[in-house]
């Protein structure tokens, strides 16, 4: 038997540790927890064939086999090439995130040591030194009470005017430029009755606190007003319809029957005929001289009118852009119309919430955390008190939204995220949009503070797609600055922006919802609590 040397051995001794050394880094590599750290027994989710590894092999080199396969069988390994990175390509074809079926499979119970929240929610905030800028929102100084003139409307919303008086002498030029414009539709009031009429606008005004547009003189057909029906049902119009329809085919027939009969009369004769026939179809008119007819209402602030809502400082001035109002932040465009609405984020540390003060308080939607993904072992988790928040806010008649806190740093990752809270979204009638919360953990650990601008794109991205090929609008939670700088805006693929900004001054971006004060006090909550507004223009 030849003999082996020493340097054989070394040789066959160093390539086994090789081998054995790029076995343990492939295992590692495709683990779901990254870093080395301290693991709990999970020995629930071991299959056979891993169980028996465990007993040779110690317990944290485990539960990284464990974790790996577990998380590997869902979305057949390798995970990193399951899943392609968005693009501008492939933007419109995401049929490749499919929800995650067995998603509750690996949710793991709530562990408040990973969620990187409480950071947040539990340290003071710190008083920033007034910007030199002037601030952009407003705060509505106290308003005096004071009488208005309200215009009043019919069932579909035309403005209803008396008749002061009443033209019956019109030259035939009035009647020649009146005829030039197309007819409207006014409402008359008369002996407590309310009559559409159509004529010609001869003269315009503005009237009421809004200062809308108000007809003073219109042209109108010469007859009784009580002569025109307010409104005619629709068997009387189809009769009437099939009568004309009627009338028209017999006319027609004796026109064409008669038409031999006529041929040799002589043209004079045809031209009295036609003058004869004119004289008798000729139209009267008469000039109606309106005022709208207004009721007297007290304005202190708010006021309403035809469904929208102002405010009004005084009778001459009201509210336009971000203005502050009893300790909520509201937004009117141009004409002091309000398009906003004014909404809450919660989650479990705001603890149990009496909804129906809530909404009395002037929230008008709730958006709810439904789960959060550690920011250092990445375990996965559904927050505690959704259920409880989703079904107090919608039965107290809230929009309701709901968001995950993102901690993904894969593809694969995101795709979890997004298949938990669509899972649990499901279960309720969620109209509201549905979020990935992706921020800067203030943690040297924090996972995600760790992969580029264009990985944290992409899964934004991957979380958005599968949120609207669920049927539901996606969106992205984030810090001002945090957008700015560690996220792509210009790649986001139809991505509403939810923006925290704790500052009067409006932000730098473009958003659909502001959170602009994370110590809000509203009844109902004993906590302080996240407060939003809500972009509706």
């Amino acid at each position: 038997m030849k003999k082996i040397d020493k340097d054989q051995i070394a040789l066959i001794v160093m390539t086994v540790t090789i081998f054995l050394a790029c076995m343990g880094i492939k295992i590692y590599s495709g683990s779901l927890y990254k870093g080395t750290h301290t693991y709990e027994p999970v020995t629930e989710r071991a299959t056979e064939n891993t169980s028996q590894t465990a007993k040779n092999n110690d317990s944290k080199f485990w539960l990284m086999v464990a974790a790996t396969a577990k998380h590997d069988e869902a979305y057949e390994e390798p995970v990193e090439e399951t899943y392609e990175a968005v693009t501008e390509a492939t933007a419109q074809d995401q049929t490749q995130y499919k929800v995650v079926e067995n998603i509750e499979e690996i949710v793991v119970p709530y562990d408040v040591k990973e969620d990187a929240q409480i950071q947040r929610i539990t340290a003071p905030v710190v008083e920033k030194p007034k910007e030199t800028v002037k601030e952009e929102t407003t705060v509505a100084p106290k308003s005096g009470a004071f009488v208005a003139k309200r215009l009043t409307y019919d069932a579909k919303g035309n403005i209803i005017y008396n008749v002061d008086a009443k033209t019956e002498k019109i030259t035939e030029d009035v009647i020649t430029k009146a005829g030039a414009a197309s007819p409207v539709a006014v409402a008359i009031l008369s002996d407590g009755t309310i009559f559409l009429e159509r004529g010609y606008v001869l003269e315009e005004d503005t009237a009421g606190l809004r200062n809308e547009k108000v007809i003073t003189k219109i042209l109108v057909p010469s007859r009784k007003i009580s002569e025109v029906p307010e409104k005619e049902t629709e068997s009387e119009t189809e009769t009437e319809s099939e009568t004309e329809t009627e009338t028209k085919s017999e006319t027609e027939s004796e026109t064409e029957s008669e038409t031999a009969g006529i041929e040799n009369v002589s043209s004079e004769t045809q031209t009295s005929d036609e003058t004869q026939v004119s004289n008798e179809v000729q139209q009267t008119y008469v000039i109606y001289e309106l005022t709208p007819v207004c009721e007297d209402v007290v304005v202190d602030g708010w006021y309403s009118e035809k469904g929208n809502r102002y405010y009004y400082y005084n009778e001459d001035t009201f509210a336009v852009g971000f203005v502050n109002i009893g300790g909520f932040k509201y937004y009117f465009d141009e004409t002091g119309k309000l398009c906003s609405r004014t909404g809450i984020d919660v989650s479990v540390y705001q603890g149990n919430i009496d909804w129906t003060k809530v909404k009395a308080a002037g929230v008008d939607f709730a958006i709810v955390r439904a789960g959060v993904r550690g920011y250092q072992y990445a375990k996965l988790t559904k927050d505690t008190m959704f259920e409880t928040n989703v079904s107090g806010a919608l039965s107290a008649g809230l929009e309701v939204g709901a968001y995950v806190f993102s901690q993904a740093t894969t593809e694969a990752e995101a795709v979890e995220e997004a298949s938990l809270i669509i899972t649990m979204c499901q279960k309720y009638n969620i109209t509201g949009p549905l979020i990935i919360d992706v921020e800067e953990v203030a943690s040297s650990v924090a996972r995600q503070n760790k992969i580029s601008v264009d990985k944290r794109t992409d899964i934004i991205n991957v979380f958005a797609s599968m949120v609207r090929n669920a049927g539901y609008t996606p969106m992205l939670y984030t810090g001002e600055s945090w957008l700015a700088t560690s996220i792509d805006a210009s790649k986001l693929n139809n991505v509403g922006i939810w923006i925290a900004k704790w500052s009067d001054k409006t932000p730098n971006c473009n958003f659909t919802i502001w959170q602009y004060d994370p110590k809000g006090k509203i009844s109902g909550i004993s906590t302080d609590v996240d407060v939003n507004l809500w972009i509706t223009k």
